[in-house]
């Protein structure tokens, strides 16, 4: 399903979460209730099966811990407000609400809808280095932060953010760069054959840069093969993807000073 496409908030905030774990694998409810700050591992399960409402500080919790886009958050929001009207401030009626979805769901399917040039864009990992540098939605960045933070020529960094403001995946305001949202992948425009060929071009960098990432002090350079279950080789990429993604989402900062690369291949 279309996230745009749900009707009730509940739905979309299983959309959401989909959205929020698809790198993990499943979704984790238990996890998520965590990281929102709940006491209860198990109130957002139970706000999705309808035993609980919400309330404005649940209501509050959920949007920061989902990190999407402001305006997809605006719009989760306004269907909380249609189905428990006690929650939204006084002036905004029912009217005021779907006509609010609406006009949200419209600056949306414009803002998803990418050409194929801003695809091949995104299919070079340098594009990403730059896109991490912005740091988060609210604060954003200077152009000198981000060439300090990604470590990329001015000149390319440039390049790349016009390209980025042209087809809406970057606001500037007051020569601060903000992107409209904490990871791209939020905007489907990854797909197997761009990514087949990110990877292509990671391995170049790996191979054109080798003996600077062997005679690094503080990389990681890892291989191994090994024998195992072939019954098993599912579940062992499963927990390896998770444990991987759980490292990240623990020193990942937003804004942070430092853009780490990371590859992670198993196969």
């Amino acid at each position: 399903m279309d996230i745009l496409s749900c009707h009730d908030a509940r739905a979309f905030l299983q959309e959401a979460l989909a959205l929020h774990y698809k790198n993990k694998g499943r979704v984790n409810i238990s996890d998520f209730s965590r990281r929102a700050g709940f006491l209860s591992r198990s109130f957002v399960g139970e706000y999705l099966s309808g035993k609980k409402g919400l309330s404005v500080d649940a209501l509050k919790r959920i949007k920061a811990a989902l990190k999407l886009p402001r305006d997809y958050i605006r719009f989760f929001e306004l269907l909380v407000y249609l189905e428990q009207p006690e929650l939204r401030p006084r002036y905004l009626t029912t009217e005021k609400v779907l006509e609010s979805i609406e006009q949200i769901k419209l600056q949306l399917l414009k803002k998803v809808s990418q050409p194929s040039e801003i695809k091949k864009l995104i299919q070079r990992p340098i594009a990403l280095q730059i896109y991490a540098a912005m740091g988060s939605v609210t604060d954003g960045a200077t152009l000198e932060e981000i060439c300090f933070r990604s470590r990329v020529k001015k000149s390319i960094t440039e390049e790349v953010l016009s390209l980025f403001i042209q087809h809406n995946l970057v606001e500037i305001k007051n020569e601060k760069y903000f992107p409209i949202a904490s990871r791209l992948d939020y905007f489907n425009v990854t797909e197997p054959e761009g990514l087949a060929k990110m990877i292509e071009q990671v391995c170049l960098d790996i191979k054109w840069n080798a003996a600077d990432i062997i005679s690094d002090p503080g990389g990681n350079l890892f291989y191994t093969a090994f024998s195992m279950s072939r019954s098993r080789r599912m579940e062992f990429r499963r927990e390896l993807r998770e444990l991987i993604f759980d490292l990240i989402d623990r020193y990942q900062e937003e804004p942070g000073d430092y853009v780490q690369k990371v590859f992670f291949c198993s196969h």
